[in-house]
């Protein structure tokens, strides 16, 4: 069985994803916030929201946005709060904003991690103001202690929400505000003490703020029926750029998804599976993370396509699936009592058209219903507040998510009432179909992605073989006893002592107690004989460690090797490849 034995990334901020290693960052996306970041400094920076639906992926981005920027150590200080969905009475709220966005300063300049989860009092906060000379932190302390007893609970609010703008002004280090499901301030913050009634223009004091260019803002939104209209004002004032999140990854992060959940949950699979997975959920990770959770309690068994099949089907049809409950609440929640018939036939029919727009008229006359255009167009504007369909440039028209996972729970959600043809399992089998058939064969596949993934794919593989000759997989390697897998490690850490340890590709233990360390190379450049001395040098390490009598060595570099390092290859019988040799280029399907 396939083991993740990686080093695990230790960051201030504990991530709500769990294990760090399962992160897979949208490359594009990263790519276009460090840019955005990296003008921060320079006073160029407007403020940004990510409006997308729940379980996209959103805090787990912004959370490990956070985590970056603080171990980088760069010129931008980080600060995230989540708004929790609980009551809050705004002074309360105010003094925990402040103490979390100064415990987290003061965690960015002295590099203490702890300060991130371990907020700071205001007395604590108040003492390191003096004895860092920090006066702001002095007199902010004295201002809240002043605030609270004469209820100037506005002041506090306004002191609370303008201290990264004014301590980036005093102090000259821009800061970053991350707040997640912003949404939630018009919602759960109480201006009475019996949190009675809440004040949705409350909201309305990060107006002034938002537009800050030394302290620019990164809120997140989930827009959840009248909650999220909160954000209109911030959008038609211009103070935010509006930055829509696509749920799904990219095709090649969606496998390496599949592949770290596997690893993650000890789940049996295939190179196949891994492809045919991916190409089910079409690189949704919140669909794939489902799948692993549920297969990973169960019979750890995702090696066949027929399996594959099952456990999606599962989520998509079992009452107490995860992703079938959770869209199921998340429904009924932001539908509430506009969840009737012409409603669902608008909402599915968007999910079955991603990307086409279509305005009152054009949906009466497609759907033929009976309501007139004018309460047609307060449907749309209703699901448009919740976030399941968009808007768009055209007036009075909306167009549909380009969201797979929706497209299928919609379907299954309202198949009886629908009178939909099929069944969740049917419409999966043709998916699969679908995924296949624009594939001409999976070594193509599997090729295109090998250098992105190819120490999993042919840890994979030797798994899926259990025993093998040498020679399957590598030129110079002319052992007649064949390898019997026992375990496959991917990244797999050798020690010595504390703190003294070395990593390796692929460590494969056979059953007869030899051991079959490969090195893989896919940087774009031919391996040099510095490279192979290096990594004759660490398995010399892992003998010494270990006390392995028996350890065989091989290099798999995608772009081959230069001929002084190929020839000390062959006197240190090193194994060599350049490509994969893959046990099956078709598919079973």
């Amino acid at each position: 069985m396939l083991t993740l034995q990686e080093n695990q990334l230790h960051y201030p901020l504990k991530e709500r994803i769990g294990l760090a290693a399962l992160y897979v960052q949208k490359k594009a996306v990263f790519s276009d916030f460090t840019a955005w970041i990296d003008m921060i400094p320079k006073e160029l920076s407007k403020s940004r929201g990510l409006f997308g639906r729940r379980n996209s992926g959103k805090t787990a981005f912004v959370q490990r946005l956070y985590n970056r920027l603080w171990t980088h150590n760069g010129g931008t200080v980080p600060f995230y709060l989540e708004i929790p969905e609980m009551r809050l009475w705004l002074p309360n709220f105010a003094e925990d904003y402040y103490r979390n966005f100064v415990s987290q300063y003061i965690s960015f300049l002295d590099r203490d991690p702890s300060r991130v989860s371990q907020v700071m009092s205001l007395d604590q906060i108040r003492e390191y103001g003096e004895r860092h000379g920090y006066r702001a932190m002095v007199e902010d302390v004295d201002h809240f202690k002043a605030f609270f007893p004469s209820r100037r609970f506005d002041q506090m609010w306004r002191l609370a929400i303008s201290a990264p703008h004014r301590f980036s002004a005093l102090y000259g280090r821009p800061v970053l505000v991350m707040l997640d499901e912003f949404q939630n301030l018009g919602r759960f913050v109480y201006a009475d003490e019996c949190k009675l009634h809440n004040d949705p223009s409350i909201v309305d004091g990060f107006h002034e703020w938002c537009e800050s260019k030394s302290a620019p803002m990164l809120v997140t939104a989930s827009l959840r029926g009248r909650q999220g209209r909160v954000m209109d004002s911030f959008l038609e004032a211009g103070c935010l750029t509006k930055y829509p999140w696509l749920p799904c990854l990219g095709e090649q992060e969606g496998v390496e998804a599949v592949y770290r959940y596997a690893q993650a949950y000890e789940v049996a699979l295939t190179n196949e599976t891994a492809l045919l997975i991916n190409g089910l959920t079409r690189s949704d990770p919140y669909f794939i993370a489902c799948m692993f959770r549920c297969v990973g309690a169960a019979d750890k068994d995702l090696s066949s396509p027929a399996a594959v099949l099952r456990w999606a089907t599962h989520q998509l049809t079992h009452r107490d699936a995860e992703l079938a409950t959770g869209w199921m609440v998340h429904l009924d929640r932001i539908l509430g009592e506009e969840n009737h018939l012409q409603i669902k036939r608008l909402l599915l029919f968007f999910t079955q058209n991603p990307g086409r727009t279509f305005a009152a008229e054009d949906l009466r006359e497609e759907l033929d219903l009976e309501s007139e255009p004018e309460q047609i167009f307060d449907m749309l504007i209703h699901l448009q507040h919740t976030g399941l369909i968009l808007s768009t440039p055209r007036e009075f028209a909306f167009e549909g998510h380009a969201d797979p996972t929706l497209s299928l729970v919609l379907q299954e959600r309202f198949r009886d009432v629908l009178d939909a043809e099929g069944q969740a399992r049917d419409w999966l089998v043709a998916r699969m179909d679908e995924f296949v058939a624009g594939r001409e064969g999976m070594g193509d596949c599997l090729e295109d992605l090998a250098p992105s993934f190819a120490a999993l794919q042919l840890a994979y593989d030797m798994c899926e073989r259990e025993r093998f000759p040498l020679s399957a997989y590598f030129d110079g390697m002319d052992h007649e006893r064949p390898i019997a897998v026992a375990r496959v490690c991917w990244r797999y850490l050798a020690q010595k002592r504390i703190g003294d340890k070395r990593q390796y590709d692929l460590m494969v233990a056979s059953r007869d107690e030899r051991v079959l360390l490969v090195e893989v190379r896919r940087n774009g450049k031919p391996i040099g004989i510095d490279q192979v001395k290096h990594f004759l040098a660490r398995v010399r390490f892992f003998r010494e460690a270990e006390g392995k009598a028996e350890t065989l060595a091989a290099i798999l570099s995608i772009a081959g090797f230069e001929p002084d390092a190929l020839a000390l290859c062959r006197e240190n019988e090193v194994g060599t490849a350049s490509r994969l040799n893959y046990l099956r280029a078709d598919w079973s399907r």
